[in-house]
């Protein structure tokens, strides 16, 4: 409304806003169009067949299972017990017993070096680390002294990219794109390794990652993929010409400009997603085919747990791996249900 000296108040002004923004698209979302218009025919096409040949597999099983079990996962955020820690890196811990206490675990590197499970007792709860595993729960800025001298095949990361709906849910803090140029990814990446990010739809990240942050680590592009979100019906988990949400989210592979690491240029996999906000599928068994048995693999802002893997998240962003509660454990990660390829 305007006040009695002409003046119009803040409310008026956005409700005017409001009512001018419904009018046109803005330059993101037109971006947004185009891209879903340029991958939208490989997508579907693909995503179709995958649920056809998935259909039919499941209905040639000569038997079928169902559980009376209610699965549910209760969200605990390890990493929120250290909110009031010096973040100084401390010296390592090896687990080597079947089961052990341990009071300090945060800014150092914990290692399973076992060939079985570990279990191990923090803060009154129960947690299980997977055979073969590492993991490092820190502050983002004591990270690259914490991984000085490993040197990786695979490297994946996940970052807290800031957009409304994490400001709106509060599901964790966002991070900065242009910290992630802190990452010291000339030291951590081997010589053939490859380098994996997950980004968003907005097209203000895809940019970013693409044309500044893998030149600013001397790595080139060579693969474009999309994770499809399915319901256990094979639909799509949202309208998949919305402008709103896609049912279907970008991850970049970048490799050393000397490697010859050859990746499929184009590729889709679909799975179920995560009932637990922003959990990701497990990309272990899709990339394995692309890199050596023996390849060293790590995980940046990782959500959970892989064997074999050295996984690292931020004091804001992990969440507990495995939380052991009697005899049930529960595990996050949803195996993916197929894959389609083009190589170009």
């Amino acid at each position: 409304m305007i006040s009695e000296d002409g003046v119009t108040s803040d409310s008026e002004k956005k409700r005017k806003r409001k009512r001018k923004r419904k009018c046109a698209m803005n330059h993101g979302e037109l971006k947004m169009i185009a891209y879903h218009q340029k991958h939208s025919t490989f997508i579907d096409t693909s995503t179709k067949e995958l649920v056809t040949l998935g259909k039919t597999y499941f209905n040639n099983l000569n038997h079928t299972y169902t559980s009376s079990v209610q699965h549910s996962v209760d969200e605990i955020h390890l990493a929120s017990f250290c909110s009031d820690c010096e973040f100084i890196c401390k010296q390592p811990i090896i687990l080597h017993s079947h089961s052990s206490k341990y009071d300090d675990i945060f800014n150092r590197v914990v290692t399973n070096s076992n060939d079985a499970a570990h279990i191990f007792q923090f803060s009154n709860q129960f947690y299980i680390i997977p055979a073969q595993s590492t993991f490092i729960m820190s502050d983002f800025k004591v990270l690259p002294n914490l991984l000085k001298g490993f040197s990786y095949d695979v490297i994946v990361m996940d970052p807290p990219w800031e957009n409304k709906s994490v400001k709106r849910s509060k599901k964790y803090s966002h991070l900065p794109e242009y910290d992630l140029k802190k990452i010291p990814m000339q030291h951590l990446l081997s010589p053939d390794g490859i380098i994996v990010v997950w980004v968003t739809n907005k097209q203000k990240y895809l940019e970013f990652v693409r044309d500044v942050l893998f030149k600013h680590w001397d790595v080139e592009l060579v693969a474009h993929w999309h994770w499809v979100k399915l319901t256990t019906c094979g639909e799509y988990v949202t309208e998949f010409s919305s402008t709103h949400k896609k049912p279907y989210e970008p991850l970049l592979i970048g490799r050393r400009k000397q490697s010859a690491v050859d990746i499929p240029r184009e590729r889709i996999f679909c799975s179920l997603p995560c009932s637990i906000h922003s959990r990701k599928p497990t990309l272990d068994e899709i990339l394995r085919p692309y890199v050596r048995n023996t390849a060293l693999c790590l995980e940046l802002f990782a959500r959970s747990l892989i064997p074999g893997w050295t996984s690292w998240g931020n004091e804001k962003n992990i969440h507990n791996y495995f939380i052991l509660k009697g005899k049930q454990c529960e595990e996050d990660n949803v195996p993916s249900v197929g894959v389609k390829c083009y190589n170009g």
